[in-house]
């Protein structure tokens, strides 16, 4: 499984690497290891002391969410000795006294609580850690902040171990740490169950930290490629966790199981109401957010080759332009002349659509959007007695619309879609319904992302 997941963790790395902040001067020699680098991280120079995490207290005064509670559980049972107090189990008073007992006595005490007040960051997420002899504090104004917290210094015990693992092989060998050891220990792998070596310690070091940007995540094809088991997805799920993602998102065309609709997706793979409510529960609890996503318009061949279906397609015949240098993804011999995309015209699509959502929509209760696709709709058809550029706009622009007041009007979601059928054209993102998302997809390292960024942000488009 791991193998099977690790161009993500690949992809993620370059991608957060490439957002990392400098390491300051006489800070954690490993620091630049954490995925993301904290905004801010200082080893407390002079201090001698160190934090010995074997037999820490780990007491959880935040107890409103038991995310955190859950969480704290988790991280507490890979470290040796550990015990977990919470509000659910004793009162805030029987922690602070247990606690102070830890303290005087020597042992360690995690001290994981909400505050009001004193972070640098007022962002979503925020928190700051302080690190010492007698323990370790993290302090957040949101539930998310310590969740945020406890895997940054999950992360760092996982580094620290590793490096201690390497140092002492090479004490045996009677040479050099080798970064490259073959019992080096792929983080990735070590997002189980696995206690973290007795006699693990981190340096006294204060560290504050907030998300740079507010929605951070990853889409996965689940149409064109492998329909994943959900066991496999919720591992996803705990690398997106890890890294400190916000959002995963599953490309659907015609991998969702429908009820009813049972010819378009059987013998796919394709992935059940509930299970996809499953998994939609088991990122909530490492929050992250399970969007919806369904094709809207192109790239729904697999529905509309279907005689059932076919009245909806805005051409029954096809389009030369699906194996062609025109189209991006030819997965198709000529002789599968299939229709592609959606009709604009009349309420036949629209109504479709809204019944697809009907069902789609419960599966995602944590996510308060919906990405509809209309990405490449090639054979759009021009609204009649216009011109060809300006009739294709309008006739886009109508079905958006339509699509809109489904989401937004009926289901109070915000709706995201592909910009690429408007982003050239100015015309078209004046005529946005103000609350959508417009995103970006690009496959090459020159893509425009920041050019179209601005111009969106000049045109006024989310």
């Amino acid at each position: 499984m791991t193998r099977r997941f690790g161009w993500i963790a690949a992809s993620l790395t370059l991608l957060l690497l490439a957002e990392t902040v400098a390491v300051e001067e006489g800070e954690w020699p490993l620091a630049g290891q954490l995925l993301p680098h904290p905004q801010r991280i200082r080893k407390i120079v002079g201090d001698g002391k160190r934090w010995l995490a074997d037999n820490t207290l780990i007491c959880i005064q935040a107890d409103e969410d038991r995310r955190v509670v859950e969480a704290a559980s988790r991280m507490g049972s890979r470290i040796p000795g550990a015990e977990l107090v919470s509000g659910r189990d004793a009162h805030e008073q029987e922690c602070s006294s247990r606690e102070e007992q830890r303290v005087n006595s020597g042992r360690p005490v995690l001290r994981v609580a909400l505050v009001k007040d004193g972070l640098e960051s007022r962002e979503d997420g925020a928190y700051s850690m302080s690190i010492g002899g007698n323990g370790v504090e993290i302090l957040a104004r949101d539930a998310r902040g310590l969740f945020y917290g406890m895997t940054t210094l999950s992360q760092m015990l996982l580094l620290q171990a590793q490096d201690d693992m390497d140092a002492a092989a090479a004490r045996e060998e009677g040479v050099g740490k080798d970064i490259n050891s073959k019992d080096k220990m792929a983080w990735p792998t070590l997002l189980g169950s696995d206690e973290f070596p007795e006699g693990t310690s981190l340096p006294a070091m204060q560290i504050s930290d907030w998300p740079g940007l507010a929605n951070r995540g990853i889409m996965l094809d689940v149409s064109r490629n492998r329909v994943h088991s959900v066991d496999s997805l919720k591992h996803v799920a705990d690398i997106l966790s890890h890294l400190k993602l916000s959002q995963l998102q599953l490309y659907t065309e015609h991998t969702f199981a429908y009820p009813g609709h049972e010819a378009v997706w059987g013998g796919t793979g394709a992935l059940t109401p509930s299970e996809v409510l499953d998994l939609s529960e088991y990122c909530h609890d490492r929050f992250i957010s399970l969007v919806p996503n369904q094709q809207s318009l192109g790239h729904m061949q697999n529905w509309l080759k279907h005689d059932a279906y076919m009245h909806l397609a805005e051409d029954p015949r096809g389009s030369d332009r699906l194996y062609t240098g025109d189209f991006c993804c030819c997965s198709w011999r000529d002789e599968q002349y299939m229709p592609y995309s959606m009709s604009t015209s009349g309420t036949a699509s629209l109504d479709f659509l809204a019944s697809l959502y009907q069902q789609l929509l419960p599966s995602f209760p944590h996510s308060s959007s919906l990405n509809v696709g209309l990405d490449e709709a090639f054979d759009v058809k021009p609204m009649p007695g216009m011109r060809h550029r300006d009739g294709v706009r309008a006739s886009f622009l109508q079905h958006l619309r339509g699509v809109h007041n489904i989401v937004a009007g009926s289901h109070n979601r915000t709706l995201q879609f592909w910009g690429d059928m408007v982003s050239s054209d100015v015309q078209a993102l004046r005529e946005l319904p103000g609350d959508v998302v417009v995103m970006e997809w690009g496959y090459e390292s020159g893509s425009p992302f920041a050019e179209k960024a601005a111009m969106y942000s000049e045109l006024g488009v989310r």
